[in-house]
């Protein structure tokens, strides 16, 4: 506790002022204060800005800041002060800028990059940001990634060996390894109906890992298979933390298969194969020409740990137990085994494969710990797996799928979508637990409620279509793929939340 001077100091008019707190007083003061208001205060004088410095605050800080918005990064108490005080900073800045009741983006905040492809590469069709907003992961039509830099360097790496001169759709999803270390993950996944095939309909799945903490920067390949099923075009994909999986139907059954990845050549495969049952989502239209009508699985998988998923689609939202991984002797299959949902619920909305919110397992739990986010038409959905898995739901009134330029780009703090080549970014309610959390950030939209705003660009900043956005919410970056029709060609687009 402070103590107050003696009597004959006031006597003498030497009054004690706040600077003759000490230490520990400021320490615990430190602890109810935004990080505006901590910035405010080192800026008096030196002492607080000694006192205010020191790892144990921001430390703290960040503690808070991490219930509301998850950071993938290294934890805490592996940064120094300065960083820990530069990424609380950053977080609060973020959320001042793209919590506003209107977003207005400055010329300055705005730099364009011209796509110049090889002779390797034709168009490009998808644009995603590494964890960091440090590189961009480019897609073409046939296949081939590239990897540039955000600062406007030339490529730096391609990797062709996914391309092919066939017409079928590619898809690419970006995601986090496991580990202490989060490196970002590709991948590829490609429909065909092969008449040669055992199965005829088939997906070949490609998952690579981007390492760009390397004198050159490149894409490894971890895994490439195909896998034959009942009905094309119609299956889910993901790849997260140390597993990947697939979901397809097959003969009336609802198939799930768990995967490892292998990091290395002495890596041993594992799987588990499950019957989960119940259709996902039903579709009468029959796609094989002798009338296979199949239910379509239609949802997105989202890979919580190597001991849960979660499934979910427009109407359904179940969380299944994964059982240990066996190896499988070669040209055998896994045994198939029947699992009940440890948890589901039930809703009637309009998007098909909805768009996920980022999974990012903990380092030490090794699972994901924070609500997960998902927009299941004109819902915003909240997944939470903790103290006992619950969700609770959101109506964004401006939301419309069908006027949807470009898959929605989901934080576990805001989605982001174009429509009519506008900009829109909703900004989440407060999660359970992040009271604090919403203190630090000094966040300004209803605890309780969603807050959507229009995000205004300066004219002639996107002058075409939005072919595909991606968000990180760490770096505060927005990455924009737009189609120029004047032009006749396409180009990046980078938001850059501005500088204190």
């Amino acid at each position: 506790m402070a103590t107050l001077a003696p009597r004959s100091e006031f006597v003498t008019g030497t009054m004690p002022t706040v600077l003759d707190l000490n230490t520990d007083i400021w320490l615990a003061v430190s602890l109810l204060l935004p990080v505006d208001d901590l910035a405010r205060l080192q800026a008096t004088c030196r002492h607080l800005r000694a006192v205010l410095s020191l790892d144990y605050v921001w430390r703290a800080v960040l503690k808070d800041i991490r219930t509301v918005v998850a950071d993938p990064d290294d934890a805490p108490h592996a940064l120094s002060s300065s960083e820990l005080q530069h990424r609380a900073m950053r977080a609060a800045r973020i959320e001042r800028y793209w919590g506003q009741p209107a977003v207005v983006v400055a010329q300055s905040s705005i730099r364009t990059m011209h796509i110049s492809t090889g002779h390797t590469v034709s168009t490009i069709i998808e644009a995603r940001l590494v964890k960091g907003g440090q590189w961009i992961v480019l897609l073409s039509e046939e296949g081939a990634l590239c990897l540039r830099s955000t600062q406007g360097r030339e490529w730096r790496a391609e990797e062709l060996s996914f391309a092919s001169p066939d017409d079928s759709g590619v898809e690419m999803t970006l995601s986090l390894s496991a580990g202490t270390r989060k490196e970002t993950l590709v991948l590829l996944r490609r429909s065909s109906w092969d008449a040669a095939g055992p199965g005829s309909p088939s997906t070949t799945i490609a998952i690579y890992l981007v390492e760009t903490n390397v004198p050159e920067p490149r894409f490894r390949l971890l895994t490439k298979v195909t896998r034959h099923h009942s009905r094309a075009y119609e299956n889910s994909v993901v790849a997260e933390g140390s597993l990947w999986a697939f979901g397809w139907a097959q003969n009336g059954r609802q198939l799930l298969s768990v995967k490892n990845i292998l990091w290395s050549q002495d890596d041993v495969e594992k799987e588990v194969l499950l019957d989960i049952g119940e259709p996902i989502h039903v579709c009468s239209k029959p796609f094989h020409p002798e009338g296979d009508t199949d239910a379509l699985i239609q949802a997105s998988l989202s890979l919580l740990s190597e001991t849960q998923v979660l499934v979910t689609s427009c109407y359904k939202c179940s969380c299944y137990e994964i059982p240990p991984l066996q190896v499988v002797p070669p040209g055998q299959q896994a045994p198939i085994i029947r699992q009940e949902p440890l948890w589901t619920t039930s809703y009637q909305d309009k998007y098909n494969y909805p768009p996920m919110g980022p999974v990012c397992w903990d380092a030490v739990s090794g699972r994901h710990e924070g609500r997960l986010a998902m927009l299941t038409g004109t819902t915003l959905r909240f997944y939470t797996p903790a103290p006992e898995p619950s969700m609770t739901s959101s109506w964004i009134r401006t939301y419309s799928p069908a006027l949807m330029e470009a898959r929605p780009a989901l934080s576990d703090r805001r989605v982001l979508w174009s429509a009519g080549r506008r900009l829109f970014v909703c900004t989440f309610p407060m999660p359970p637990g992040g009271e604090r959390g919403w203190l630090r950030l000094g966040a300004q939209a209803e605890a309780e409620e969603v807050h959507v705003a229009s995000v205004a660009l300066p004219r002639m900043a996107v002058d075409g279509k939005i072919v595909d956005l991606s968000w990180d919410e760490a770096a505060g970056r927005l990455c924009l793929l737009v189609l120029s029709p004047a032009l006749r060609s396409l180009g990046i687009t980078i938001v850059d939340t501005p500088a204190l």
